[in-house]
C-alpha cells in the first residue's frame, strides 16, 4: 500500500502487491522452508492479516474512518484490490509451498464502529475472497477474530476448521461455527508477557474450557510477538492440561503463531529471523533467574508453526 495518502481520491493506487519474483515469492519460500523443516511432524500455517486490518495499520484508524465516512465505496474497492493479491498468496502458500492452511486474522468487527452493511462491504467481502481461495486450494483455515469488544455473530458463515478469539469472549460465539475447534488462550498483556513461570502456568490453568467436551486446543488469544523469550512459551506449553469432559484425551497444545506483533506491529518472519540471529551468534531469549537458556533445537514443539505472510506492499 502506498504511504502518505490523505484523501479518498488517492485510494486508486492501493492495489494488490505484485505476484511474481520478489515480494510474494520470497514469502512463499520462507513458508516452504518451514514446511520442509517440520518434516511432517506438525502442520505449518501461514498467517494472513485481512485487508481491513492492513489498511488500518498502514494509515491509522482516524484517517481510515474519515475515508469511510466520505466515500465507503472507494474504500471497499481498494480493500477488494488488496484482497485479490492476498487471495493469490494464501492459495499459493497452500498449493505450492505446502502449508496446511492459513491462520486468518480478521479485524473490523468491534462494536459501535460500523453497521452490518458496512461490515459486509468493508470486511466480510474482502475476507471471503481470501478464505475462498485458500479453501479451494485445500486449506485448513484457522479464523482469528482480532480485537476487543467484538460483535462475533457477524462472522457467522466464515469458513473455519478452528476459531480463535480473545479469552474474554470465551462463550460469545457458541453455535456460530458448529464443529469448529476452539483455540482460547491467555491474555498476551498479562502473565505471558511479564509474569514468572508459575504465573504463566496459572494463567493457562485458568483458561475457560469448551462446554460439553467439544474439541479445543490451547493457543494465544492473539499471536505472540517474535521477540517473546522462548522460555515464556515453554512455561505455558509445559503445564499439564486437564482432560476433555467425558474422556481421557488431553488437550493438545499449540505453539501460537508468532508473526503478528502485538506491540509494534512490524512484519516479521519469526522463525526465519530467529535462524538468522542464531547463525550470527546472538541469543534472542533473556530468561529470568533460574531459567535455562536454549537454542532453536529446544524451541517449543507444538502442532503448529506460524509465519507472517500478510503485509501487502
Amino acid at each position: 500500500m502506498p504511504s502518505g495518502l490523505t484523501r479518498t481520491a488517492e485510494l486508486r493506487p492501493v492495489c494488490a502487491a505484485p505476484v511474481g519474483p520478489g515480494f510474494y515469492r520470497d514469502q512463499q519460500a520462507v513458508a516452504r522452508a518451514l514446511v520442509g523443516r517440520s518434516g511432517g511432524r506438525y502442520p505449518v500455517f501461514a498467517t494472513v492479516l485481512n485487508p481491513f486490518g492492513q489498511m488500518r495499520d498502514r494509515y491509522g484508524w482516524a484517517r481510515m474512518a474519515g475515508w469511510i465516512a466520505e466515500d465507503p465505496a472507494a474504500v471497499g474497492a481498494a480493500l477488494r484490490r488488496v484482497a485479490s493479491g492476498l487471495a493469490v498468496l494464501a492459495r499459493d502458500c497452500v498449493a505450492e509451498a505446502g502449508t496446511a492452511g492459513i491462520f486468518f486474522a480478521s479485524q473490523g468487527v468491534e462494536a459501535g464502529r460500523r453497521d452490518h452493511a458496512a461490515f459486509a462491504a468493508l470486511v466480510a467481502e474482502p475476507d471471503h475472497m481470501i478464505l475462498d481461495a485458500a479453501t479451494a486450494a485445500g486449506s485448513c483455515a484457522i479464523l482469528h477474530a482480532c480485537g476487543e469488544d467484538l460483535v462475533l455473530p457477524r462472522y457467522r458463515g466464515y469458513r473455519a476448521a478452528a476459531v480463535n478469539w480473545d479469552a474474554a469472549h470465551s462463550h460469545a460465539a457458541d453455535g456460530l461455527w458448529p464443529g469448529a475447534c476452539r483455540l482460547p488462550g491467555p491474555d498476551l498483556r498479562g502473565a505471558l508477557l511479564d509474569g514468572d513461570a508459575a504465573a504463566i502456568r496459572a494463567a493457562v490453568r485458568d483458561l475457560p474450557r469448551a462446554e460439553a467436551g467439544g474439541p479445543q486446543l490451547q493457543a494465544a488469544a492473539c499471536t505472540v510477538s517474535s521477540d517473546l523469550p522462548f522460555w515464556r512459551v515453554r512455561a505455558a506449553l509445559a503445564d499439564e492440561q486437564p482432560a476433555h469432559a467425558g474422556g481421557d484425551r488431553r488437550h493438545e497444545t499449540v505453539d501460537a503463531q508468532r508473526g503478528k506483533q502485538r506491540r509494534d506491529r512490524r512484519p516479521v518472519f519469526a522463525e526465519h529471523e530467529h535462524d538468522q540471529a542464531m547463525a550470527a551468534g546472538a541469543h534472542p531469549d533473556q530468561p529470568g533467574e533460574g531459567q535455562q537458556q536454549h537454542g532453536l533445537e529446544d524451541a517449543p514443539k507444538g502442532p503448529a508453526i506460524g509465519v507472517r505472510l500478510d503485509q501487502a506492499a
